[in-house]
C-alpha cells in the first residue's frame, strides 16, 4: 500500500513531517510523499525520520495553477529536489499572494463583525507552516462564531462566502516549468474533484498541461467514483502518462473519514506496482539537473 499524496503542520495538515512515517509505517504503508502546498519546509524532519525507521519517504510539494479555460488546476511534484532556487522563486511569489490573500479574508471577517487576527489564525499552526484558510477557520470557531471549521468554510469562506477572496496562482506553464527545474515528476492531482469536470473537458486540459510537461495524472482519490477511476486510467492509457494516486490526507475536522493509505473505511488503497514508473522517471530527471 503507497500514499502519493499526503500533507502535514508545515502547511495545512494536523500532523508533524517527522509523526507522519512512523504513522505510515504502523499502518502497513510501503512509501508516503509528503506533498505539502507551497512549502518545502516539513521535508528534511519527513526525510530524516524516513530514513530513521527504514520507511521509503517521498519528498513532494503540491502547487496550484490555472490552465487556459481558467480552470484551476492543482500538481504535485513527486521526488523534488529541495535545493533548487527556480523553484524556490516560484515559492517565495506564491507565500507572498497567499499572505495578501489571507489578509484581505481577515478584513472581511472583521467588517462582518468578527475580530479574527492573524495572530489567532497562526496560533492554530505548528513550528513552520503555510497559514491558511483552515487556520483562518479554527480561529473563528475559537471566538465563538461557527461550531466548526466545516460551518465557517460553507458560510464564510468558500468561493460563494461574504469573506471569500480569490487566491492568485501560476500559471500552468510557470508552475510545470518550475517543478520540471527541480527534479519533480508532475501529477494532475485529483483532475474529476470539480462537479463541473466532464471526461472531454479533463482531455482538453490534459493536452495542454502535457504540452508545458506533464507526465501523470491521479486515478486513485478517495471521493472519485468508479468511473472517475476508470476515466483516468483510460486517459493515462490513451496519452501515455503516468498514472499516480493519493488520499490527500489532512487529519483533523477537514477531511473526516480520510486516513493515511485509506479513505472512507478500506474501500479506496493506491496499486503499489504504481510507484516504480513514477521512481524511474524521478530518477531520469535528476541525473539530468
Amino acid at each position: 500500500m503507497i500514499d502519493l499524496h499526503c500533507h502535514s503542520s508545515a502547511s495545512d495538515g494536523i500532523l508533524e513531517p517527522g509523526i507522519l512515517p512512523k504513522v505510515a509505517k504502523e499502518h502497513g504503508l510501503r512509501a508516503l510523499a509528503l506533498t505539502d502546498h507551497d512549502t518545502l519546509d516539513g521535508i528534511p524532519d519527513f526525510l530524516r525520520v524516513s530514513q530513521e525507521i527504514g520507511f521509503e519517504g517521498i519528498p513532494g510539494i503540491e502547487l496550484s495553477c490555472t490552465v487556459s479555460c481558467g480552470e484551476r488546476c492543482h500538481v504535485v511534484g513527486l521526488f523534488v529536489d529541495c535545493t533548487n532556487q527556480a523553484l524556490e522563486k516560484a515559492l517565495v511569489q506564491i507565500r507572498e499572494w497567499r499572505q495578501e490573500r489571507n489578509d484581505e479574508i481577515i478584513a472581511k471577517l472583521n467588517a462582518l463583525g468578527i475580530p479574527v487576527t492573524r495572530e489567532l489564525a497562526l496560533s492554530f499552526g505548528t513550528g513552520k507552516f503555510v497559514l491558511g484558510r483552515p487556520h483562518i477557520a479554527d480561529a473563528v470557531v475559537k471566538l465563538g462564531f461557527a461550531r466548526n471549521s466545516q460551518e465557517v468554510f460553507d458560510k464564510l469562506i468558500n468561493r460563494s462566502g461574504p469573506a471569500y477572496v480569490p487566491r492568485k496562482v501560476l500559471p500552468v506553464e510557470t508552475a510545470l516549468s518550475a517543478l520540471r527545474a527541480a527534479g519533480c515528476v508532475s501529477i494532475w492531482a485529483h483532475p474529476f474533484a470539480s462537479t463541473s469536470m466532464t471526461l472531454a473537458k479533463c482531455t482538453r486540459i490534459v493536452e495542454e498541461m502535457m504540452s508545458y510537461g506533464l507526465d501523470g495524472i491521479e486515478a486513485y482519490y478517495p471521493t472519485f467514483s468508479s468511473t472517475n477511476t476508470e476515466n483516468a486510467l483510460h486517459l493515462a492509457q490513451k496519452k501515455g502518462l503516468l498514472v499516480s494516486g493519493g488520499t490527500d490526507y489532512h487529519g483533523g475536522t477537514h477531511h473526516i473519514g480520510i486516513h493515511i493509505g485509506t479513505g472512507y473505511g478500506n474501500g479506496f488503497q493506491v496499486p503499489d506496482q504504481l510507484l516504480e514508473p513514477i521512481r524511474e522517471r524521478g530518477q531520469q530527471y535528476r541525473s539530468a539537473l
